[in-house]
């Protein structure tokens, strides 16, 4: 097992909960790290997505078996190998996402 994948193992399996804050994207393994979470807010023009296949490479820390676990193998499968952007609203009525909110925008 890699360091990466024993430290999102460690994350996962924390006894204390987790939050993950997603602005902009979480893309590849951190879309892993999101994952690992026990609760997920995210700004409503964030997304995530696996562009694995894209780079000739296999999914990595834990995605595919999250995904498959979160989704089923089908919309996984479809996820996983099209490596499409998966919005957060979209993300949200899968029930991958807890909360999307509205970012202020300051400046």
């Amino acid at each position: 097992m890699s360091v990466g994948d024993r430290a999102l193992t460690r994350l996962a399996r924390l006894s204390m909960p987790t939050i993950a804050a997603v602005e902009g994207f979480a893309v590849g393994v951190a879309w892993s790290l999101v994952r690992c979470c026990d609760l997920v807010v995210t700004a409503e023009d964030a997304f995530s997505a696996a562009p694995f296949p894209q780079r000739g490479m296999a999914p990595d820390g834990g995605l595919a078996w999250f995904l498959t676990r979160s989704l089923g193998p089908t919309r996984a499968a479809e996820l996983l190998m099209l490596g499409e952007r998966f919005p957060a609203p979209t993300a949200a009525a899968a029930g991958l996402v807890n909360r999307v909110v509205l970012m202020e925008k300051h400046g």
